[in-house]
């Protein structure tokens, strides 16, 4: 497993090195004499660029690490915390293996949750430049609604089908209850990143990074004391206390900057609905699943089926539920991508529910 790993992470290092040919090839063939000596003569004003561009690249990386830094706190103590608890050298390697099969759950969620809310920051950001103070806490308000509402609903589906993803993924479907409490994290993820994006889009890019470094710290010391208590438990639970105390960070600053109104209690209602009723249908989608199980149905196939068809079902039944409880305009809604695909459906829905 091990020697799988470092040919994984020597093809991460080559592939690096085949984009930055790639984008030489487009600077030669553009003629751009980006590393003439002109070019890199250090003028007092050149002086000033570079340092900028060292500074603010710096914070936005590190705003754009989240989790790349939170694994890196996993790897550097975790396996040490366990092994000095009292666990086995092969079998705390083990655990920490199974512990790891949460990041690529995280990962995906987030990614797919922040596509999303992130296509609102570019309005934030010609908002704020046009000095448009109304505008950018209303872009920034529909930002964060749907942050909330899209980061909910992946937490919550991923959560309900972590037994049969795990399987589907991994073969089996060890430490999927750590992995259920690690993936609350894509929640306080998809809105930290959110954030992130509307601070870099109106011109205050240390306050991010400033407050994900704040909360690396909280999980490396979260880890050290829980992890010898709790296991891959205690590291699950470090990971979402640092990211929740970011996330608080972040919306403190932000209601400085902006005073944001307070979201009505009806969106939070008409959420909890959703993510309620999907819920159930989930579960009753899986007692189907572990009755085919019992009957010596193939695990890894059926695994296959109910992962990939609940994500499907548990989608369609919240954004049903969601658009019918007229939370969000359907001037909010066009911003989104499609807008106007998910507006024409928000009409049906609602015609429907009148009929």
């Amino acid at each position: 497993m091990y020697i799988t790993g470092n040919g994984a992470l020597f093809g991460s290092i080559t592939g690096g090195i085949g984009g930055v040919f790639v984008l030489f090839f487009f600077l030669a063939a553009h003629k751009e004499k980006l590393f003439s000596l002109q070019a890199l003569t250090l003028r007092k004003d050149s002086k000033q660029v570079w340092l900028r561009l060292l500074k603010n690249g710096t914070a936005v990386c590190v705003s754009a690490m989240l989790l790349v830094l939170l694994q890196f706190v996993d790897s550097l103590n975790l396996y040490a915390l366990l092994t000095s608890s009292g666990m086995e050298g092969e079998v705390a390697k083990k655990w920490k293996g199974i512990y790891d099969r949460g990041q690529p759950f995280v990962q995906l969620g987030t990614v797919v949750a922040t596509s999303i809310s992130l296509t609102i920051v570019p309005l934030v950001t010609s908002a704020f430049m046009n000095k448009n103070q109304s505008l950018v806490r209303e872009y920034s308000q529909l930002s964060l609604k749907i942050s909330i509402a899209i980061g909910f609903a992946a937490t919550l589906g991923i959560i309900n089908l972590i037994v049969p993803t795990n399987t589907m993924l991994f073969e089996n479907s060890l430490g999927s209850g750590v992995i259920a409490v690690f993936c609350i994290s894509i929640f306080f993820s998809c809105l930290i990143l959110t954030f992130s994006g509307i601070f870099q889009g109106i011109g205050n890019i240390y306050y991010p990074a400033l407050s994900i470094i704040i909360g690396i710290v909280l999980k490396y010391i979260g880890n050290t004391l829980l992890v010898p208590v709790m296991g891959t438990m205690g590291a699950s639970l470090a990971t979402i206390v640092s990211l929740a105390v970011i996330a608080g960070l972040m919306i403190i600053k932000l209601r400085r900057l902006f005073p944001l109104r307070i979201i009505e209690v009806s969106f939070y209602r008409t959420m909890l609905l959703s993510g309620g009723i999907m819920t159930i249908v989930l579960q009753g989608f899986l007692q189907l699943y572990d009755t085919l199980l019992s009957k010596g149905m193939p695990e890894r196939e059926l695994s296959v089926i109910f992962s990939l068809g609940g994500v499907l079902l548990g989608g369609v039944i919240f954004l049903v539920i969601f658009l019918r409880g007229n939370v969000l305009s359907k001037d909010e809604i066009s911003f989104l991508p499609f807008g106007t695909k998910w507006v024409w459906l928000m009409n049906k829905i609602q015609k429907k529910n009148e009929t």
